[in-house]
């Protein structure tokens, strides 16, 4: 996804089927993105992909949480020494393993 704003004077523009407002950032994947880089009446800025984030059902955001989670739901002890992404994939893992059963 590519943000574009448009940077001139007139109160709207529609460009490509798209209304730009002036300073107003839009959202735009049109096929005629290199005529808009070359306008200077338009800022073209390329956002990173996004990849989605996968929801888990246990808490994500600290390891004090997480343990304490695991160690209620699926009496699994973790070694909070390693990286909060690794406890996350471990948990991830034993939930399977207890799913299959």
């Amino acid at each position: 996804m590519t943000k574009v704003t448009y940077r001139g004077e007139s109160k709207a523009v529609e460009f490509d089927g798209v209304a730009f407002e002036p300073g107003k950032a839009a959202d735009y994947d049109g096929p005629r993105l290199r005529k808009l880089r070359s306008n200077r009446f338009f800022n073209v800025e390329d956002q990173p992909p996004r990849s989605p984030e996968k929801e888990y059902p246990f808490p994500t955001d600290s390891k004090d949480a997480l343990e304490a989670w695991a160690r209620e739901h699926l009496e699994l002890e973790l070694d909070k020494r390693k990286g909060l992404k690794t406890l996350i994939k471990q948990v991830d893992e034993a939930m399977k393993n207890a799913n299959a059963d």
